[in-house]
This record gives structure tokens, sequence and C-alpha cells, in this order.
């Protein structure tokens, strides 16, 4: 049976997507179809008396090889754990931009914060865990081998808030991204994914 939170995004708006939306569902099956959505990532941690009141959607774009995604969720704890990597063996980094909300994540270095309007970097193939408010953000998914000279770049700058005269023009660009890939052409994407990569480096 087909997901009913799942959709393909095909319309003549926007470059082609994938979304879900929790809210097709009954309250009682929320929280259960997104821990199924993100199993092979992470695990997700909330306490039973707060599942009736969950909800979370996601927006997914391919950009040549990176993705880019937009999710909203309620609170709740997230772990990408050893396991999740061994078995999924994603070696990407990803950057994040926090719209709304907040989140502290701990690493081997110890607990990082992020807050809005700051891009965040961490790898893919090392664990953590993360504690959310009720929160939305973009992520931006680059994988390694694609990519190897913006990942050897990207490798010298450690897991964190990212710093420097150029992060504010790539929190401005990941959020515009967003907004474009909603009404762009699909013949747009190979343009928007070569501005992308050269927003980051």
């Amino acid at each position: 049976m087909r997901d009913a939170g799942l959709q393909e995004a095909e319309g003549s708006a926007g470059v082609p997507a994938v979304t879900f939306d929790a809210a097709a569902m009954p309250a009682a099956q929320r929280f259960d179809a997104w821990q199924a959505r993100q199993a092979g990532l992470s695990a997700l941690e909330l306490a039973p008396e707060d599942r009736g009141g969950f909800t979370a959607a996601s927006t997914a774009w391919a950009l040549g090889p990176m993705l880019v995604s937009v999710t909203r969720c309620s609170a709740l704890a997230f772990e990408r754990s050893p396991r999740h990597i061994r078995r999924d063996g994603l070696d990407h980094w990803m950057i994040r931009l926090i719209l709304s909300g907040r989140s502290i994540s701990r690493y081997a270095q110890g607990e990082v914060p992020s807050l809005p309007g700051q891009p965040f970097l961490a790898p893919l193939d090392s664990p953590w865990q993360a504690r959310w408010t009720d929160s939305e953000w973009i992520s931006l998914f680059i994988p390694r081998d694609a990519m190897p000279g913006l990942s050897r770049g990207l490798a010298g700058l450690g897991t964190g808030p990212l710093d420097g005269p150029g992060v504010p023009l790539l929190a401005e660009w990941m959020a515009l991204l967003e907004r474009r890939l909603r009404t762009a052409g699909p013949e747009e994407a190979p343009h928007l994914a070569e501005a992308t990569a050269a927003a980051v480096a």
C-alpha cells in the first residue's frame, strides 16, 4: 500500500520533489510513520504522551549529486548511531540552516548548539545525538565522492556552526534556494545545482 503521507510532486510549478506530510494520517499513526521514514538515517525518541500532538512534514529535491530538503517537525530527539552508519554507508556532508526553533547536538567533541540563521556543518559518517524544539530547517547533503573538491574544503572546517564573511551569503542562498525550487521549472535544476555548489565553495 502506498504511504498515505508520501507524494511525488511533479506538477508544472517547481522542480520535481518528493514530499511527506504526516497531517495526511490519523494522529495516532503520525509519529510511527515519521519514525519509519527516518529509520535508515537515525532513531527517534518521543514520550508516548506527546505522540498524539506530533506533526512532521518534509520536501526533498535532487540537485545533481546533491539533495536539498526542508523539514518541519515537532520537538523530539534524534540519534544517528554507529549501527546506522554501518547500515546505510552514507558518506555525505550535511549543511543545515534552521529557519525556526533550535537544537543541541552531541558529537564526539561535545555539545554543539544550532540557532536560526547560522549554517551548521556535520558529516553523516560520524555518530551524533540531537534534541530539537518545534523547528523548521533546510538541509543540503553533499556526497564526498561525487564532489571531491568541495568535500576537501569542507573537511577543513570541522563540525559545528560555520563562521566567516561568506556564511551570511550562504544562509541567504539556502533560504532563497528552497523558494526557488518550489517555483522554478525542471530545466532550471542544473543551473541551481551549479549555483549551490558555488555558494558553498
